[in-house]
């Protein structure tokens, strides 16, 4: 039976002084589903991330996680159901791969006691292939390899629902793969649901449950193939896309 994790009832935001990005956008997102959200540059697909992790403040509209209104929830409580990673990063010096990654459980550690537990960070840098980085400076790392450090933190904050800002911006294409095929499977064997940001379209066309597209301040939302398949594709792109079934890949003739 599907459980629904989040709902999203008629989002709108907008700068002050400018234009709507988007507007009434509302969904419901169940537990295990990986969603990625595509758009143009400057449409709002990280601005509605942001929303979604409380950073940013609604202009209408509510987001509820589990039932609960994120505005009605406490910053601890908050950092409990949803982590998020943006597209920055962070300076800091004299910190090692392994101290990153479990600043991913901050929200747990009480004043007595740090429950950061050893043996989670262990499995995580091994499913990450981070063994290698362990002990390495964050600040010395190449901005691929910083980039797996991050979604390594971010899955050390263990919420039920995980955002990302463009996850495999640097990567090589093996590791890119590599990556999504992570996080795919985080969804599918820990029922965690990932909403991420990118630009990486045949990825996500092989491994995302669900397509946010964001055009002209609407939201236009389904199933890879039956966007595909209902041509939803060619009004989203300005021009001509053709998609190779065999290969499961979109291209421009």
């Amino acid at each position: 039976m599907d459980t629904i994790l989040l709902n999203i009832n008629n989002l709108s935001f907008k700068y002050k002084n400018s234009k709507y990005l988007f507007t009434d956008f509302s969904a419901s997102v169940n537990a295990g589903m990986f969603i990625a959200v595509l758009g143009a540059n400057g449409a709002g697909k990280s601005t509605l991330l942001k929303m979604l992790s409380g950073i940013e403040r609604v202009s209408s509209g509510e987001i509820f996680i589990r039932n609960k209104s994120i505005q009605e929830m406490s910053a601890g409580y908050l950092a409990k159901q949803v982590s998020y990673s943006g597209t920055g990063r962070h300076k800091l010096p004299y910190t090692t791969v392994r101290q990153y990654i479990t600043l991913g459980k901050f929200p747990y550690r009480t004043f007595f006691k740090h429950n950061s537990d050893d043996i989670s960070i262990d499995k995580i840098i091994k499913q990450s292939n981070l063994e290698l980085f362990e002990h390495k400076q964050v600040n010395t790392l190449s901005d691929g390899e910083y980039q797996r450090v991050n979604i390594a933190r971010v899955l050390a904050q263990e919420t039920p629902l995980i955002l990302f800002d463009e996850p495999a911006a640097f990567l090589d294409f093996e590791t890119k793969h590599k990556v999504y095929k992570h996080l795919k499977s985080i969804c599918a064997e820990q029922l965690k649901t990932i909403i991420l940001a990118t630009h990486d379209l045949n990825e996500v066309l092989r491994f995302a449950d669900e397509l946010w597209l964001i055009k002209d301040e609407k939201f236009t939302c389904g199933n890879p193939y039956e966007l595909i398949e209902n041509k939803i594709f060619e009004s989203f792109f300005s021009e001509e896309v053709i998609y190779d079934s065999k290969i499961k890949k979109l291209y421009f003739p």
